[in-house]
């Protein structure tokens, strides 16, 4: 049989194009198959994206406590060292009773209470000033100490607290 070269040619270029309809049919097929497998990791894509997002602002939080927390630390630690030098710069024995801004109190006398109790004191002071070099170097230490207890628990007998 003879074939002319026109239609070899058209013969060729139908398949050829069946050819190609053929490929884009097998890959259309894979397409399809492959399809819910992307849609699946486009999902999982989605997924991590969330989970980061979620992460970065756990962290961002987290952050912002910790700041909150040492900001918190740095003003109770600014409180305390004010108070501290409030107490230290303030004038706790029994002479600030003696100033004269008690005077005339209306709920009792305190100047003349702390006069007596501070005159009390001198007296316990002088005669431990004049007594103790008669203790002995040794014991000298651990009679300071139960001087201070012995005043200690006579104030308490007598229902006296020191806070």
């Amino acid at each position: 049989m003879k074939i002319s070269k026109r239609k070899l040619a058209r013969i060729i270029r139908e398949e050829r194009a069946k050819l190609r309809e053929d490929h884009i049919d097998t890959e259309l097929d894979h397409l399809k198959k492959n399809m819910s497998n992307d849609l699946e990791h486009i999902k999982d894509l989605k997924d991590d994206v969330k989970d980061d997002h979620e992460e970065e602002l756990r962290a961002e939080k987290e952050k912002h406590d910790h700041e909150k927390n040492e900001v918190r630390r740095l003003i109770k630690r600014m409180v305390r060292e004010e108070r501290i030098r409030m107490l230290s710069e303030r004038d706790d024995t029994l002479e600030r009773y003696l100033d004269g801004s008690y005077d005339g109190y209306q709920y009792g006398d305190p100047a003349s209470a702390a006069r007596r109790i501070n005159e009390a004191i001198r007296m316990l002071v002088s005669a431990t000033a004049d007594e103790l070099p008669n203790v002995g170097d040794a014991l000298e230490p651990g009679f300071r100490k139960s001087i201070l207890q012995t005043i200690i628990s006579a104030m308490a007998a007598k229902g006296i607290k020191l806070t």
